[in-house]
């Protein structure tokens, strides 16, 4: 039986991800020892899926189309910039929401109970909605680096209505990786 590896994730706007683009050039400016995330790949990830049977795939989507019933378009305000685990040892350099994260925590909960049915297991961590902009490669904390997310304003950087979940297949390439849509979901009741 043939696996890939898949998550659903949430689509970015062009436009949003060209503003993203610009603070990503700058954060780029203060280092080298970051992997920066392709503007094109720029996404919000609401569930990571790992390696699943293609078999899988229509479960999965059927799940999906029982949750649109209950929920409704969600308004995100994009803002800031953050580090996970910490400014000590960044691992991950990302940007937050002003706006929709308690509905998207809310949604994420929801897809639980379908995936768990097909024995897809959440992440143990808790669930924190995020856009990754960049991994760091190194051990190393780059001063600059630090200066500049914790001086970034905290201003909107782009607002947009979550339509739609989609479901991804995700190809690992020594370039980067690569995001194939492989199925759109509406979350309007008549979509």
């Amino acid at each position: 039986m043939e696996n890939i590896r898949a998550f659903i994730g949430i689509d970015i706007p062009d436009t949003i991800k060209n503003k993203i683009g610009i603070i990503t050039q700058s954060l780029k400016e203060t280092g080298h020892d970051v992997k920066w995330v392709d503007n094109k790949n720029i996404h919000l990830t609401l569930q990571f899926l790992g390696d699943i049977p293609v078999d899988d795939i229509p479960d999965i989507v059927c799940g999906l189309k029982r949750i649109r019933k209950k929920n409704k378009p969600i308004n995100i305000k994009l803002a800031g910039l953050g580090v996970f685990p910490n400014f000590y040892h960044i691992k991950v350099i990302w940007m937050g929401l002003k706006k929709g994260k308690k509905e998207l925590e809310d949604l994420h909960q929801e897809l639980q109970h379908p995936l768990k049915q097909l024995g897809i297991e959440g992440e143990q961590r808790k669930f924190s909605p995020h856009l990754t902009l960049g991994r760091k490669k190194s051990q190393m904390v780059n001063p600059e680096l630090v200066k500049h997310i914790k001086e970034f304003p905290g201003d909107v950087i782009g607002e947009f209505s979550v339509n739609e979940l989609v479901l991804y297949k995700s190809i690992l390439l020594p370039r980067g990786p690569k995001y194939i849509p492989l199925e759109k979901i509406s979350l309007l009741k008549n979509g």
